[in-house]
């Protein structure tokens, strides 16, 4: 009898947690030394004055680029420029389909053709409201106010993602 290896559910945020703009948050599941990664997100953030002469700033993915392999998928929550601004800079660091509803991709994709990106990208719409498995994530998305609330139900874990603030552990039940 094999003992299976116990798994947990992390989160990283590599931008925008707590603040607005430069949405990149990353949930990962599995054995600590082998997650598998989905990304929520991968924004922009507006220079503002901060900084003269930088009108936008990036996140930084070097975490997640390094660990590429495990990467499954990116969710965009919606079409805001802090939510999806940085896809089209960034992408080709990581690689992977992105998923979104048809608005916010159709959005993407003009982002995409403003940089030669287009058709290049592996775009993959999820309904609203509707549910999609990315990796070991099974999602289904819930349209709360403004926001969407993303459900993940990973093995025997509950969270929820809402685009603002980070996530939301919703205790131990099945989904």
């Amino acid at each position: 009898m094999t003992v299976a290896e116990p798994a947990e559910l992390v989160f990283v945020p590599l931008g925008g947690a707590g603040e607005i703009g430069m949405n990149l948050n990353l949930y990962g599941y599995g054995p600590p030394d082998r997650h598998r990664w989905l990304m929520v997100d991968l924004g922009v953030k507006f220079g503002a004055g901060a900084a003269p002469g930088v009108d936008v700033i990036l996140p930084d993915p070097t975490f997640i680029a390094e660990r590429r392999d495990a990467l499954e998928g990116i969710l965009l929550t919606h079409a805001h420029e802090d939510h999806l601004g940085a896809v089209p800079y960034l992408w080709q660091r990581l690689g992977v389909p992105v998923y979104g509803t048809a608005f916010t991709l159709a959005v993407l994709e003009r982002k995409l053709a403003e940089v030669r990106l287009d058709g290049a990208v592996p775009l993959i719409e999820v309904p609203q409201g509707g549910r999609a498995t990315i990796g070991p994530f099974d999602l289904e998305l819930v349209k709360s106010g403004r926001w969407w609330i993303i459900y993940s139900g990973v093995r025997a874990l509950r969270s929820s993602h809402r685009d603002r603030f980070g996530p939301r552990i919703r205790g131990r039940a099945p989904l």
